[in-house]
């Protein structure tokens, strides 16, 4: 074997690549491999098993080829909430329109008025006043009423929406289970095949999980949440929380007097060892200018009214130092367990841009 090169410089970042079908050619992927990528992503959101599994063979193949040491993180689909489709492909939605989320509907007879929903208990985990998002937060839908199989809404925030767009209740409160039987599926897959990472697309679930646990510790434990306050990295592992690896992350109080909202400003600096994957409108350039110039009108448009007496303070994250929000306890949770206490507790209320749930 030739004996390769030194690189240059000492590269300190990795660089992931997803492959799919663009990427089905052994040529190409060890010129990929050859130009610098460390982890191939295979995305178990779409393909089968056995797309994945010969993606796998493609890709080892390649490194051995390409003499590097490539790692192969597989990405979970995780829970699929996403409207159906509609008779054109998209449709044009406006302010203060009515638009029907109906379960009951065929698939492919979206119009401009109604569409499908896959996820048949939407109308059992919603209710009047409830805020939908929708097309990554791009589109906001007031929740008016709900029927056994349709939730009525009203557009609050317009845009273009198309087929199977991901939809969510603002705040959390979907019930769909973490964990899927393709998920399942998959997990046995990369057990079998020795993967490097398995890595979940949960958002909203299994990654605020551990930053839940620090926030209903805190809210039991006066003393711990004085600790949380002054070392969150620390006090994180009292509670067994750990992976803080190369990241200081600050935990900052929401009080009557005050309400904390986080961003990152340069790119999308994020907790990730307390509150999962960030998602997709923090890491928007419009979030990320917005909240630091027009912060009360941008929670306002979360649903989110804050007092006018009471003062809102953004944090700018940054790769140095990353920040979580404590947000304030729910009234009437005095008896609740701390088990009991980390199920009020969602990702946006720690991100600043929602509230726990109520009790």
């Amino acid at each position: 074997m030739a004996e390769r090169a030194a690189p240059a410089t000492l590269r300190r970042a990795k660089i992931v690549a997803t492959v799919g079908p663009a990427t089905d050619d052994l040529q190409v992927l060890t010129q990929m491999m050859h130009a610098g990528v460390d982890v191939v992503r295979l995305n178990a959101s779409h393909g089968t098993v056995e797309d994945r599994r010969r993606r796998l063979g493609l890709v080892r193949e390649a490194a051995r080829l390409a003499d590097r040491c490539v790692g192969v993180l597989l990405d979970l689909g995780g829970p699929k909430i996403r409207i159906e489709g509609f008779r054109e492909g998209r449709v044009l939605l406006t302010e203060g329109a009515p638009f029907t989320l109906d379960t009951a509907l065929d698939p492919k007879a979206g119009t401009l008025s109604s569409v499908g929903v896959a996820y048949k208990d939407l109308p059992r985990d919603v209710e009047a006043g409830d805020a939908l998002l929708l097309a990554d937060g791009q589109i906001v839908l007031d929740v008016v009423s709900v029927s056994a199989t349709t939730v009525e809404t009203r557009v609050r925030v317009g845009g273009e929406l198309s087929d199977r767009k991901g939809l969510n209740r603002q705040g959390g409160g979907i019930s769909a289970p973490a964990v899927s039987a393709r998920d399942r599926e998959d997990i046995r897959f990369a057990a079998e095949e020795a993967v490097d990472y398995v890595v979940s697309a949960y958002e909203h679930d299994i990654g605020p999980m551990r930053g839940a646990k620090l926030v209903a510790r805190a809210w039991s434990d006066p003393g711990f949440k004085a600790r949380l306050l002054e070392n969150a990295s620390e006090a994180a592992k009292e509670v067994g929380v750990q992976g803080f690896v190369g990241e200081n992350v600050m935990a900052v109080e929401n009080t009557r007097a005050v309400h904390n909202v986080v961003c990152c400003t340069l790119c999308s600096c994020y907790p990730w060892a307390v509150l999962g994957l960030p998602p997709t409108w923090y890491k928007s350039p419009e979030y990320r200018s917005r909240i630091v110039r027009e912060p009360r009108a941008v929670l306002a448009d979360f649903g989110l009214d804050v007092p006018q007496g009471r003062e809102i303070r953004v944090w700018d994250s940054s790769s140095d130092m990353r920040y979580m929000v404590v947000p304030e306890r729910p009234e009437g949770t005095e008896g609740l367990s701390e088990e009991q206490l980390a199920e009020l507790v969602t990702r946006d209320s720690m991100i600043g841009t929602g509230l726990p749930k109520a009790s």
